[in-house]
């Protein structure tokens, strides 16, 4: 079962990979996956560069 089932397969794999990732770094930082998008988010808003 993915976390979005009905869209492309792409998008679906896509997705799932960054699911994982969250959850694996939120798992290590002992944080909510929510509170890992959070800074996340904020990372990329400070500096657009992160992004190649």
């Amino acid at each position: 079962m993915s976390v979005t089932d009905k869209k492309h397969p792409r998008m679906v794999h896509m997705g799932d990979r960054m699911y994982k990732r969250v959850s694996q770094i939120a798992k290590e930082m002992k944080i909510s996956r929510a509170e890992v998008v959070r800074r996340a988010v904020e990372i990329v808003l400070k500096d657009p560069g992160v992004i190649k």
